[in-house]
């Protein structure tokens, strides 16, 4: 029988099953032994986030048997052979996860955003309210909002959680550090603009409320941070007085992957505080954030 409490998060590269429900119902690998002069293995079943873009059926002098081309939300191409049937609401164009978690009985998919793709808003506050600015950078994300947006037509419950700039023991922030303990420059964007950033502990703590959250967006960070002060904070704690900031010349090389990490973002948590009690353990960025990579 089909469980409607089972609930997928997906969070990052790691895709973890919360509950009994797993996302393989709808397509799942057939149980054919793969042909090995053709080199293919069992396929496993599918469980990215993309959209279908070809089908192939089982027929006389098939290496691959019934089988979909997948591509992926970050373009990423998948191909999943030797597939015992197709859910008959599938298509090229279909949407997997949508589709997928709702026949596999999935009642809340929990997922992992980004405040980036908010419009640069100065010094106001961005709540989710607030501008979208879609770019090539920026357009992968709200497509898979719109994906989940999509999952909560179908009847079940999606959660997006737009997290800031995870800043602490993590392999972007251990990076930045190494940079900033050689003395060399790791600030993008205005001085004065604004940050969105959360602890790695606090990720954790807001997909545990998130599973009990109303359906919808939200902003999950701690305290909006100026740019001058979080470069300032990051080098002090790499052993440097002050923080260096990249010259605008590399930003505009960068184009559209560099220009989202330089907008000013005074972005609010509120939203999720209130719906679900949630608030950040590291309420304030300050230099212990960065205790693991000293």
């Amino acid at each position: 029988s089909r469980s409607n409490k089972g609930t997928l998060v997906l969070i990052g590269a790691f895709v973890a099953m919360a509950a009994v429900a797993v996302l393989v119902a709808v397509l799942t690998t057939g149980n054919d032994k793969p042909k090995e002069e053709a080199g293919l293995s069992q396929t496993q079943p599918i469980s990215v986030d993309g959209t279908l873009t070809k089908q192939a059926w089982d027929q006389p002098g098939s290496l691959s048997g019934n089988a979909w081309w997948l591509t992926g939300a970050d373009g990423t191409y998948y191909f999943y052979a030797h597939l015992s049937a197709f859910a008959p609401d599938l298509a090229v164009g279909s949407k997997v996860v949508a589709i997928a978690a709702r026949d596999a009985g999935v009642g809340r998919i929990v997922q992992q955003s980004l405040s980036f793709i908010y419009a640069d808003a100065g010094d106001d506050w961005v709540d989710e309210k607030s501008p979208i600015d879609l770019t090539g950078a920026t357009e992968p994300v709200v497509v898979a909002e719109a994906r989940m947006a999509r999952f909560a037509e179908l009847g079940g419950t999606s959660v997006s959680l737009r997290f800031g700039l995870v800043t602490g023991n993590d392999r972007n922030t251990a990076w930045m550090f190494r940079r900033a303990r050689a003395g060399k420059p790791i600030g993008m964007g205005s001085e004065q603009g604004w940050m969105h950033v959360i602890h790695p502990a606090d990720v954790g703590t807001a997909v545990v409320h998130a599973l009990t959250a109303p359906g919808g967006v939200y902003n999950v960070g701690a305290e909006p941070e100026q740019r001058r002060d979080y470069v300032d904070t990051l080098a002090r704690a790499a052993g440097k007085e002050r923080g260096r900031f990249l010259p605008s010349w590399v930003l505009r090389m960068g184009g559209d992957k560099l220009e989202i990490l330089s907008r000013s973002q005074m972005v609010s948590s509120q939203l999720f505080s209130d719906h679900t009690g949630w608030y950040p353990t590291y309420s304030k960025l300050t230099p212990d954030w960065f205790d693991a990579l000293v």
